[in-house]
């Protein structure tokens, strides 16, 4: 059926981190919000509790909790997040990506970051994930990017 995502269907999303400054009334520079985050948050997840003899729902117990993330990854998202930052030049940003475990192409399953160019950080999942994961033993052969001031392109040597 169209518009049903797939059950193991892999979803991106980006979530930033900010340091907000300011000014006291002073003029004294005071740090407002270090690590300000946005794009995720945690999550507390509840069990219903039901009555045993009606079955009617009473209250909800703790369940645990869980990161969820609410910006999906896009290009157009990730350009719209640097400008409405503090005029931020997007390619002195540090972009991190996390690799999970079940990312990992050899039977040692391990998670991974690693930081990238604006351009790279933009590459599509699976190009990334092959450049991050190229094998140690051939790394002349890895995939190059071709590095200048506004392109950043992926090219296999």
């Amino acid at each position: 059926m169209i518009g049903i995502p797939k059950k193991n269907e892999r979803k991106e999303f980006i979530w930033y981190e900010e340091r907000w400054e300011g000014k006291n009334w002073l003029g004294v520079p005071v740090n407002l919000i270090d690590g300000h985050i946005e794009g995720k948050y945690i999550e507390v997840l509840t069990k219903p509790i039901l009555d045993t003899i009606t079955g009617v729902h009473k209250d909800n117990a703790f369940g645990g909790t869980r990161e969820t993330y609410y910006i999906p990854f896009s290009k157009k998202n990730v350009d719209e997040i640097i400008a409405n930052s503090a005029r931020t030049d997007k390619y002195e940003i540090r972009y991190t990506v996390k690799f999970g475990h079940e990312d990992s192409i050899d039977s040692i399953a391990q998670s991974m970051r690693n930081q990238f160019s604006y351009d790279m950080f933009l590459w599509p999942w699976e190009k990334l994930r092959e450049w991050q994961y190229w094998p140690v033993d051939d790394l002349i052969n890895r995939p190059k990017a071709n590095k200048s001031a506004n392109n950043l392109e992926f090219k296999p040597s």
